[in-house]
């Protein structure tokens, strides 16, 4: 059982199907829980899961276990409060406060969205149609005053041409090896694409690309986030409005550089 007890009306109260990790949700039907929802009164609700032993088995087949083995996948719970659209919430406890604020009335702000992408040949199988199932879903929300780049990586790193997909850019120029130790090549002297304007047409060339990513190579996190805060960076200085665009990099990994370099604490560095 979930007991939810909040200071503030419950506006509403779903759990959405079972999930196998940290994944963007699906609405797959055979995952759906279906858990009861029982609203005890307008600040409070208790959510129940207890599914009999036939449909843990049904579960446990879509979840990718042995029927017998028991379930391995998590279960959510969402809710959300009615907000206060002037001065939010102020809760206060032993001499502490914290203030909730969410206006639902403001604009969202523009954004410059930077996709950094791993297609290692560690996302084979269910990771990369995790990633290509999660880019379809943020693609989607993406808003008309907002722009974006897409870098995806493996050994070598590839800001990808919209327009045209061989005109694309690879860093380091040339490509990498398993070998490969840096590169002196500034990224002052490379031509990137441009960050692209969010409209229909070039949603939907993205998602075409990333539909068509293919895992393979070593997993060069270094390289490829130099490259997207020199796209964001290249954009602020060129375009002339970009200084009012929100910088964001979407950092879509599965595990730990094995090409270039391979401290963390080194890459955050530099």
């Amino acid at each position: 059982k979930v007991k939810l007890a909040e200071s503030r009306p419950i506006k509403y109260v779903r759990a959405p199907p079972l999930r196998t990790g940290n994944e963007i949700g699906s609405d797959k039907e055979e995952l759906d829980p279906r858990a009861n929802v029982e609203l005890i009164n307008s600040t409070s609700a208790v959510v129940t899961f207890n599914p009999s032993i036939q449909r843990q088995k049904e579960l446990a087949k879509h979840l990718g276990t042995e029927a017998n083995d028991g379930l391995a996948g998590q279960f959510i719970v969402q809710y959300d409060v009615e907000r206060d659209p002037l001065g939010g919430e102020v809760l206060l406890d032993d001499g502490y406060f914290v203030h909730f604020f969410a206006p639902s009335d403001l604009d969202p702000l523009p954004k410059h969205v930077v996709f950094v992408l791993d297609t290692s040949g560690s996302m084979f199988d269910r990771k990369i149609a995790q990633l290509k199932e999660a880019m379809k879903s943020i693609l989607e929300e993406l808003k008309s005053s907002d722009k974006f780049n897409l870098v995806e990586f493996n050994t070598d790193v590839k800001v990808w041409n919209l327009q045209n997909g061989t005109e694309s850019t690879l860093y380091p120029p040339g490509g990498a090896s398993w070998a490969y130790e840096g590169t002196n090549v500034s990224l002052e002297d490379i031509r990137f694409p441009p960050a692209y304007s969010v409209n229909k047409e070039n949603i939907e060339k993205a998602k075409n690309t990333v539909s068509g990513f293919e895992p393979n190579g070593g997993t060069n996190i270094n390289d490829a986030l130099k490259v997207a805060l020199h796209l964001i960076e290249d954009e602020r200085k060129s375009n002339k409005g970009s200084d009012k665009l929100q910088p964001l990099i979407i950092f879509l990994t599965d595990g730990e550089p094995t090409v270039g370099v391979y401290s963390t604490d080194q890459i955050v560095a530099e």
